[in-house]
């Protein structure tokens, strides 16, 4: 029998106040008046000793664990979702390489203009596209048509803060520099000085004339150009149209080989198409027959390619830089 502080009985609390008692005359006590959990076990405030003396059976419920089976179901509809998710995944990848790059190009042009007016020098920044299968450190880099996916650039002053040459010929050599002793060392590029590293873009290819603006390509009414989703300025000529292989501009006169100090064929990268930037900061392509003419713009269009293969057709993402000749102002646009 079960009682609170009744005569003839023990009360196993006794040392402890406000507990419950039981009757311990060899009778079993009754089980309905003990709590079924150790969450209730707590609220009736049992004294220790004494709960373990008579051992009083608790039952704790186990958490569930996962089974085996279950397990390896999760981990398998993880893996579905990865190789879902894995394509786009690389379409965001390659589109950050392309702004990426593409920033990259536009600020080492900003550096050149930047660099060329502070010294009150000249700056020639040539770009060229090599075959990306060739390894990166092997000489020389492969160019020329198909020859795609490496996207290359580097930058030179004048030694002497002169151009070099006659902007008023209309028959300049290639290149135009011309010194008063040994034209051979001259031509080696010993008047140009680097002002920073070349850089190089792998997955990169530049579009050609006609691709993504100058002939070829439709002008909007409003005299804008729209291909790839960007409209920007269009080009009429395509001697603003900065690429490589067969590319008008390759045949820009103030052509170089990298590293400096190579005769024109004989150094790693060989650079046909350059800008060059004036103390003024305006950006200008230099041909033999075109005297001192500056493109009202200038443009590098940049695909992103797999490799050395081109895209074909040009894809959607793209990234275009453009310079303006008077001012030699950069912009990239993205679509």
């Amino acid at each position: 029998m079960i009682g609170q502080g009744e005569p003839g009985h023990r009360s196993i609390g006794s040392r402890c106040s406000d507990f419950y008692d039981f009757s311990c005359r060899g009778e079993p006590p009754n089980w309905q008046h003990f709590p079924n959990s150790l969450k209730q076990l707590r609220k009736f405030q049992f004294c220790h000793a004494e709960v373990c003396r008579l051992k009083i059976p608790i039952r704790v419920k186990t958490p569930h664990a996962f089974t085996l089976v279950e397990l390896l179901v999760v981990i398998a509809i993880m893996l579905a979702m990865a190789a879902l998710l894995l394509p786009a995944f690389n379409g965001m990848t390659r589109a950050g390489d392309l702004t990426k790059a593409a920033y990259e190009i536009a600020a080492t042009l900003d550096q050149a203009r930047a660099y060329a007016i502070a010294n009150n020098t000249y700056v020639f920044v040539g770009i060229t596209e090599v075959d990306a299968s060739v390894n990166s450190s092997a000489s020389p880099q492969i160019s020329g048509n198909g020859k795609n996916g490496r996207v290359a650039i580097a930058m030179a002053a004048s030694r002497d803060g002169t151009r070099g040459y006659d902007v008023t010929s209309l028959n300049l050599a290639t290149p135009p520099f011309s010194a008063a002793s040994n034209p051979a060392i001259v031509k080696n590029g010993s008047t140009l000085v680097a002002i920073s590293k070349l850089k190089y873009f792998d997955n990169l290819h530049l579009a050609a004339p006609g691709t993504l603006n100058g002939e070829g390509v439709s002008p909007n009414g409003d005299g804008s150009v729209g291909s790839g989703g960007i409209k920007r300025p269009y080009i009429d000529s395509n001697d603003f149209v900065l690429a490589a292989g067969s590319a008008r501009s390759t045949n820009c006169v103030t052509q170089f080989s990298w590293p400096l100090g190579h005769a024109l064929g004989t150094g790693q990268y060989q650079f046909a198409t350059v800008i060059n930037f004036d103390p003024q900061g305006l950006a200008r392509i230099q041909y033999s027959d075109k005297q001192d003419a500056i493109g009202k713009y200038l443009e590098i269009g940049l695909i992103p390619t797999r490799g050395n293969v081109a895209p074909q057709p040009v894809p959607a993402n793209i990234a275009v830089v453009q310079i303006e000749g008077v001012t030699g102002a950069t912009c990239v646009y993205r679509p």
